[in-house]
C-alpha cells in the first residue's frame, strides 16, 4: 500500500487513467456476462459464423466455398451441359438457409439437364461493376439467374462505368447528407466488426444502432430504404431498372439469357409479420405489402423473364418467422428466407415459365 500511495502521489494523472481503465474493463466484463446469460435472446453469432478451410459454419447451417472463391461446390470447367449461373447478394449466398437448401441448390436437384453454379454472394455483387456480365462470360454461361433483393435498389450509388447510364447532378438533400454520414460511420465501424458474434456487448450495441437506423428509414448497410417507398423513389427505380435492362441487352448480345427473381420481404408474404413490424414502429408506402415495388420493377424491366414469387405465399396463414429468419440473429431481418422460404420460392419458379430453361 505505501508503494502504491507513493506511486499515485508521483504520477497522479497516470494513476487516475489506470483506475479508469480498470473500472471500464470491469464494467465491460459485467455487461458481457449479463448480456450472455440474461438479456440476449437471439443467437449471437447467427450472421458471423466460424470460418474453416472451404467451409463456414453458421447456426443455420454451412456455406461451402470452392477454389474459385464462389459459394458452391467445385465447378467442372469441362462441363458440356448448358450452364446456369445464380447471382445475388446474401440471399443467394444462403444466409438463413445454408447449403444445400438454397434456391440454386434446390433448382440443381430438380433440373439435372443443366449445370447449376452459384456464382454470387456479397452485398450487391450482381449490380456492382457489371459482375453479371463479366462472370457470365468468364464461365460461358447460357443463363444468368439474378435473385434481386429489394435492398439492391441502391443506384445511383452503384458504379456502372462501362454502361451508358449517368446520374444527374443535383443538390444533396438532408437525407443525402445523413446517408453519406451513416455510410462513412459504417466504414469506420468495419475496423471493429471482427467483434460481431464474439463480443455480446459489441454485437448488442451494433444491433441497437442498426435498428435505430432502420426505424429512421435507412438500410442496415447505410443506404436509404428506397424499396419501402417505390412511388416516392420512382426515379431511383427507373435508374436501377435501366441498368438491369442494359445488363440484359449486353448478355443477350452474347446469347446469354438473363432471368430475374424478385425476392419478397416478410411483411409482403405474411399479414402477421406486417402487424409485428408495424408494432415495432416501421413504416412503408401504401401498397408496399401488396407488392408495389415488384409491380413497379415488372413495369420498368423491358424483358419478359421476370418471376415474382409473392403469389406462392398465403398471407393470411403465414406466421412470422415461418418462411424468414425473423429474430434469429442480431438484426431486424425481413429479407432473408429460411429453408422453407427458399423451398417455396424455388417451387414456384420451377412451376413457372419465367425462364426459357423451365420450358420443355
Amino acid at each position: 500500500m505505501p508503494r502504491f500511495d507513493s506511486f499515485s502521489k508521483r504520477h497522479p494523472a497516470l494513476t487516475l487513467t489506470l483506475l479508469n481503465v480498470i473500472l471500464l474493463l470491469v464494467i465491460v466484463i459485467i455487461l458481457e456476462l449479463v448480456l450472455r446469460f440474461y438479456l440476449v435472446e437471439y443467437t449471437n453469432d447467427f450472421y458471423s459464423g466460424t470460418k474453416k478451410e472451404g467451409v463456414t459454419e453458421y447456426p443455420y447451417g454451412k456455406i461451402i466455398t470452392n477454389s474459385l472463391g464462389h459459394a458452391d461446390e467445385e465447378f467442372d470447367l469441362s462441363e458440356t451441359r448448358p450452364r446456369i449461373g445464380y447471382f445475388g447478394d446474401s440471399v443467394n449466398y444462403g444466409v438463413g438457409a445454408g447449403y444445400p437448401y438454397r434456391f440454386s441448390d434446390l433448382n440443381k436437384a430438380a433440373l439435372s439437364d443443366y449445370a447449376h453454379w452459384n456464382v454470387g454472394g456479397g452485398l450487391g455483387v450482381s449490380v456492382r461493376e457489371n459482375a453479371i456480365i463479366r462472370v457470365s462470360g468468364r464461365y460461358d454461361l447460357k443463363y444468368a439467374v439474378y435473385l434481386l433483393n429489394l435492398n439492391d435498389i441502391i443506384l445511383p450509388q452503384v458504379k456502372n462505368e462501362s454502361l451508358s447510364i449517368t446520374q444527374k447532378s443535383v443538390a444533396p438533400s438532408s437525407e443525402d447528407v445523413a446517408e453519406k454520414a451513416i455510410r462513412q460511420a459504417k466504414i469506420f465501424m468495419r475496423y471493429f466488426d471482427g467483434l460481431r458474434g464474439r463480443s455480446y456487448l459489441y454485437t448488442y450495441l451494433r444491433f441497437k444502432a442498426k435498428t435505430l437506423l432502420q426505424l429512421a428509414g435507412f438500410e442496415a448497410s447505410g443506404f436509404r430504404a428506397y424499396e419501402l417507398w417505390p412511388e416516392k423513389n420512382r426515379a431511383v427505380f427507373e435508374t436501377f431498372s435501366s441498368y438491369v435492362n442494359e445488363i440484359h441487352d449486353a448478355l443477350a448480345a452474347d446469347n446469354i439469357t438473363l432471368c430475374v427473381v424478385l425476392l419478397p420481404y416478410e411483411m409482403q408474404i405474411s399479414s402477421a409479420a406486417e402487424r409485428v413490424y408495424e408494432d415495432m414502429g416501421f413504416t412503408w408506402e401504401d401498397g408496399f405489402t401488396e407488392g408495389s415495388p415488384q409491380a413497379l420493377l415488372k413495369e420498368l424491366l423491358t424483358f419478359p423473364s421476370v418471376y415474382d414469387p409473392i403469389p406462392m405465399f398465403d398471407r393470411d396463414s403465414a406466421e412470422i418467422g415461418e418462411y424468414f429468419v425473423y429474430d434469429k440473429g442480431d438484426k431486424i431481418d425481413w429479407n432473408h428466407p429460411n429453408r422453407k422460404g427458399h423451398a417455396i420460392i424455388s417451387e414456384g419458379f420451377l412451376q413457372s415459365s419465367a425462364c426459357p430453361f423451365l420450358n420443355p
